[in-house]
């Protein structure tokens, strides 16, 4: 039985903020007793909590303040809010949230800009990769190909050096500390220590819930070099803001783009029509030269089924193979400059298939929606459809409250 009561109104979630949504339905069913969220929260490792002795406090108005909480006491309130929209509660976490009460705790955990986290930043401060960009991470963290061309010396003879730095004491080793691995250990040091000693609790754990769904592979290609970014400049600043605009992020962002190669799809016709483009004069040119469009390519279905299967609708979510095709038609082009260096999102419409496209309309009445050249077409449109549809809200509730058991 539900220890908080979900509102009648919760389809109305599908235009409120993502962080609304996860607190609903998050607080709104228990844990599993063998969920590692709800029975061993990483913060509460470090303190055992039994509750106060005695009878425990009921749950005063001031305190619930206007949640929907129907049968838990003060203690069991807290403590559920505490594993469930946070990492579990550190010495001293449950007295503190019941003083200022919960729901003003729930409301500043909603507005993690008004939350003080300087003791973390300092912590943080050990891990420079997170940081950097994309081009200084491949300075700083070369692979051993890279290094060895810049020291103009054999690769394996490189990997030898490395091996011998690699005997001596830490902070004495050089470059075998400054290997690329480097950066997703150090992403992954940060992500423990924001769980334990951050004091945005709902933030941290709507970054990772995010990270999670809209996952990608640190070992594809030069992934690595792009993680940083993707958790930093992507998903941090939306994590607790729409969903719309968190998908439009993710789609254009160096990491996604890479990870399902999405950056390479094109229309397959796209090759043979620059062949008949007019030559443009030299002085009619733009200052900023095109990307090259490199070797021919055709369309590149990963992204599109991705999007349908995973990010929104769900495996089950009633798309057809013609709808893939028709999403990730609409998704050519929109490819990276420079993606070897200092990766950046960029369209390209010489790619793009400008046919007309129909993803999951099947009203034959309904007026088929024309592209305009020059622009990203039909993404927002494709978005707003899939973000919208009530399988999709379906779907982010069971991965709510999966992330917590």
């Amino acid at each position: 039985m539900a220890k908080f009561r979900i509102p009648a109104n919760v389809a109305l979630l599908s235009s409120a903020p993502l962080s609304l949504f996860f607190v609903t339905f998050a607080l709104a069913y228990p844990g599993r007793a063998n969920s590692p969220f709800s029975a061993f929260p990483v913060r509460s490792s470090f303190v055992a909590y039994a509750g106060s002795p005695g009878v425990p406090h009921s749950l005063s108005s001031a305190a619930k303040g206007n949640l929907p909480i129907t049968e838990l006491s003060e203690e069991e309130a807290v403590l559920h809010a505490l594993n469930r929209l946070g990492y579990g509660p550190r010495p001293g976490d449950i007295e503190r949230v019941r003083k200022m009460g919960l729901q003003n705790w729930i409301d500043l955990q909603l507005h993690p800009e008004r939350i003080d986290d300087s003791a973390l930043a300092a912590r943080l401060q050990d891990y420079p990769s997170l940081r950097m960009s994309m081009a200084k991470l491949v300075e700083d963290y070369p692979t051993p190909e890279m290094a060895a061309k810049r020291l103009h010396v054999p690769v394996e003879e490189y990997r030898k050096q490395l091996a011998e730095l690699a005997k001596l004491p830490p902070g004495q080793r050089g470059a075998a500390d400054k290997q690329p691995q480097r950066i997703a250990e150090e992403l992954q040091m940060a992500k423990l220590a924001r769980a334990i000693y951050s004091e945005r609790q709902l933030e941290e754990r709507l970054v990772d819930f995010w990270f999670n769904h809209f996952n990608v592979f640190v070992y594809k290609d030069n992934e690595r070099y792009l993680l940083s970014s993707y958790e930093r400049d992507v998903l941090r600043p939306r994590a607790l803001g729409k969903f719309g605009e968190l998908l439009t992020a993710t789609a254009e962002s160096p990491a996604m783009l890479r990870y399902l190669d999405n950056w390479l799809s094109a229309d397959p016709r796209a090759f043979e029509r620059q062949k008949h483009m007019p030559r443009v004069p030299p002085r009619y040119r733009v200052a900023k030269p095109p990307v090259p469009l490199g070797g021919k390519r055709g369309l590149n279905e990963n992204y599109g089924r991705e999007l349908l299967e995973l990010h929104t609708l769900g495996v089950d979510g009633g798309y057809t193979q013609q709808d893939v095709i028709a999403v990730a038609r609409c998704f050519t082009g929109w490819t990276l400059r420079t993606p070897n260096e200092n990766a950046e999102f960029y369209f390209d419409d010489r790619i793009h298939d400008p046919d007309k496209k129909d993803p999951r309309r099947r009203n034959p009445r309904r007026r088929r929606s024309a592209e305009a050249p020059g622009s990203p077409p039909q993404h927002r449109a494709v978005y707003l459809h899939e973000a919208r549809a009530p399988v999709c809200l379906r779907r982010a509730a069971r991965g709510a409250r999966g992330a917590h058991g």
